[in-house]
């Protein structure tokens, strides 16, 4: 292993050698193989699985992937789909069959054909933020959503806050820990999301907590023992703060 010339969660830069042992290692996502050394595509935190050396971008759009769950915002609506925001070079293709139960839709009165379409896309209105999960996606095509399934759909009555996409898998933490610890210490109700998009709803006082560790977050997400600075700051910034 001498030959590695990096450590995990090291920040690297473009261009960097990571090892010179090729044999030993592949690359992985974000590093490059240039002859007989590993080279790091991005400006990044190294992440070494096994054989693989990753480099996880500090910064970067979020690029989407089946089965992510995605925070949107409706931009436009046409009369057979709406289009969506997600924080990405590409945009949401949410339509009415991956948005409205169609099955429960048919209980009560009988309605024509028209009357059920129109009432379909009624459901969401431009200016809506939405939680939803890609369910297909192509590069060559934009991703399809839905709000189908549990904790899916409109939100209301809270805040949204962005950070880069890549720092998202460190506030949810290993294991969920880190936003299990922010649910608890915060009191509020936070929905974190593929994109770099994180939805909060609570007391006014939580919210403002909540967002300020999330910053510190984003800030020293290259950083090791964050969990436990996190823990940290929530206790001196709830004395100051004069929260419980």
């Amino acid at each position: 292993m001498e030959n590695l010339l990096v450590h995990d969660k090291q920040i690297v830069t473009p261009g960097e050698v990571l090892t010179t042992d090729v044999q030993s290692f592949r690359p992985g996502r974000g590093t490059i193989r240039d002859k007989d050394v590993i080279k790091s595509v991005f400006v990044g935190l190294v992440q070494i699985r096994s054989r693989f050396i990753n480099v996880v971008p500090l910064n970067g759009v979020y690029l989407p992937t089946v089965g992510d769950k995605v925070i949107g915002k409706i931009y436009e609506k046409t009369p057979i789909k709406w289009l969506v925001d997600i924080n990405s070079n590409y945009v949401g293709v949410l339509r009415p069959q991956n948005a409205i139960d169609r099955e429960f839709k048919r209980q009560g009165r009988h309605r024509s054909q028209e009357e059920q379409e129109a009432e379909e896309m009624s459901q969401f209105q431009v200016g809506d933020v939405i939680v939803a999960k890609i369910i297909s996606f192509s590069r060559t095509t934009d991703p399809q959503i839905t709000t189908l399934g549990k904790d899916l759909g409109k939100l209301t009555n809270g805040t949204l806050m962005e950070i880069p996409a890549p720092k998202i898998p460190r506030v949810i933490g290993r294991k969920g820990s880190m936003i299990r610890t922010l649910i608890e210490e915060t009191r509020c109700r936070i929905t974190v999301a593929q994109n770099g998009r994180i939805w909060l709803a609570g007391q006014p006082d939580n919210v403002a907590l909540a967002k300020f560790i999330i910053n510190k977050i984003n800030e020293e997400a290259h950083t090791s023992g964050l969990t436990d600075r996190v823990k940290e700051y929530l206790i001196e910034e709830k004395r100051k703060r004069g929260l419980n």
